[in-house]
C-alpha cells in the first residue's frame, strides 16, 4: 500500500489536484444522518408486507447456505475418512 505519495509519483500530479480530482466519500454516500429519514421513506414505499416478503426471503436465503454449509462439511468428513465405500 503506497498511499496517496505513491500516487502522486506515479501519476505525476501535485498531492492537491489529485486530493481535488479524487471524490471524497461524503459526495458518493449519503451522511449517516439522513439514513434514518431515508429509511423511513423506503419503508413507506414498500409497505409492511413488502417488508415481510423481504424478511422471508433473507431467512431462506439463509437457511439455504446453511445447509449448503452442512452438506459440504459432511461430504467433505466422508471423503476425509473414506466412509461408505
Amino acid at each position: 500500500h503506497r498511499g496517496l505519495d505513491g500516487l502522486v509519483e506515479e501519476v505525476g500530479e501535485s498531492r492537491a489536484a489529485l486530493k481535488r480530482r479524487t471524490p471524497a466519500p461524503a459526495h458518493v454516500l449519503r451522511k449517516a444522518g439522513d439514513m434514518p429519514r431515508l429509511l423511513a421513506s423506503l419503508v413507506t414505499l414498500i409497505g409492511d408486507n413488502g417488508i415481510k416478503v423481504i424478511t422471508r426471503l433473507m431467512g431462506l436465503i439463509l437457511a439455504v447456505i446453511g445447509v449448503q454449509m452442512v452438506l459440504a462439511g459432511i461430504a467433505g468428513a466422508i471423503s476425509a475418512y473414506g466412509i461408505g465405500g
